[in-house]
């Protein structure tokens, strides 16, 4: 939408910009969704030794119905990277 007093080569200047704009965050999206979709059953999570060291640094006393999300958050989050 041009406005009136707006330069026509500003407007245009900001009609490339958002295009552009749009192509990355397209490519962005296409990116994350092929990384969130790819299969992770031949990848190992992370070791015992390495959950158990996380949560031997957890300050507060949390209930395992607590933790077992945000390790598990954790895990899928490591077999992500490993693709």
């Amino acid at each position: 939408m041009l406005f009136p007093g707006e330069s026509l080569s500003h407007w245009l200047d900001k009609v490339v910009a958002a295009c552009q704009l749009r192509k990355l965050m397209d490519n962005l999206l296409r990116y994350n969704y092929y990384v969130d979709n790819m299969p992770i059953d031949d990848i190992q999570g992370l070791e015992t030794q390495i959950q158990t060291a996380v949560l031997d640094r957890v300050a507060a006393p949390f209930d395992k119905a607590q933790i077992d999300p945000l390790m598990e958050e954790m895990n899928t989050n490591f077999t992500k990277l490993q693709n």
